[in-house]
């Protein structure tokens, strides 16, 4: 009974393993994607559009 435990706790460990490298991985993501928005964002106000109001100045 004791093995099915140590079994079971390794199991635990391992797939909060695996849970944990997936958030980083889309964290990461989630941080490449912000910063191409806001280089999006400067390019396209620069060609003079306002993207609050979304008008051309």
């Amino acid at each position: 009974m004791n093995e099915k435990k140590y079994y079971e706790e390794i199991e635990h460990l391992i797939k909060k393993n695996e849970i944990n490298k997936r958030a980083r991985k889309l964290e990461e993501e989630n941080s490449l994607v912000t910063t191409y928005w806001n280089v999006g964002r400067i390019i396209v106000e620069a060609q003079g559009w306002c993207c609050s109001c979304q008008v051309w100045k």
